[in-house]
């Protein structure tokens, strides 16, 4: 058993299979209608449990959100690290960088918006009460991992970079989340060329950090 956060309360481990189908229902719910709107009734409606278990397993809803985050997170970073060491730590010579960076991005963009964790991350943060956004933010697994690596081409004189969580930001923003943007039917019409959103992205990166 664990005790719920700022309490005495124990909490309980129970039933993996009733865990998992509370964090499935409040996934759907907060990305479907926002944090605030998904009440606890809901929740426990939609995992086919009762309030009384799902108090019992989490705590509340709070608790539920920071774990589904967590979670996300956690798949994200292990993508995209898995993904970077594929893609950049070949990267040793002037010439490896628009390949290698234009493939990194490639990749992440074929696994993250088909998968949809990354774009529900940013949509449950986004939908998160302001208060707690900060908080649970904290930044991204792309721009972390990313910055460890642009660190080292700075190092070894490949690109200049002066602030690589800077240089990592404005990367991410000129591909994964201009792709991700152009891929979403509220804000642009008919299909995106993503290969060549991230092709001009990248190259506007490096035309920045070369």
């Amino acid at each position: 058993m664990t005790l719920e956060h700022g309490t005495d309360r124990p909490l309980r481990d129970g039933d993996p299979r009733k865990r998992a189908a509370i964090l499935a229902a409040a996934r759907k719910l907060f990305a479907e209608v926002g944090y605030e709107a998904a009440g606890t009734d809901a929740i426990a409606a939609e995992a086919d449990v009762s309030k009384r278990t799902m108090y019992d397993y989490f705590g509340g809803k709070a608790a539920i959100f920071a774990t589904i985050v967590a979670d996300l997170r956690r798949s994200l970073h292990e993508e995209v690290e898995a993904t970077a060491k594929r893609r950049l730590a070949p990267i040793t010579e002037p010439r490896h960088l628009e390949p290698g960076l234009r493939r990194f991005a490639q990749d992440l963009a074929d696994s993250t918006l088909k998968s949809s964790n990354y774009a529900t991350l940013h949509r449950l943060l986004a939908g998160h009460p302001g208060g707690a956004l900060a908080d649970l933010h904290g930044g991204q697994p792309a721009e972390r991992i990313l910055a460890g690596y642009l660190a080292e081409f700075g190092a070894a004189g490949l690109l200049t970079v002066p602030n690589a969580a800077v240089a990592a930001d404005h990367f991410v923003a000129l591909t994964m989340l201009l792709a991700l943007n152009k891929s979403n039917p509220w804000f642009s019409e008919g299909s995106p060329d993503i290969p060549a959103i991230l092709r001009e992205g990248v190259r506007a990166f490096l035309r920045a950090y070369r």
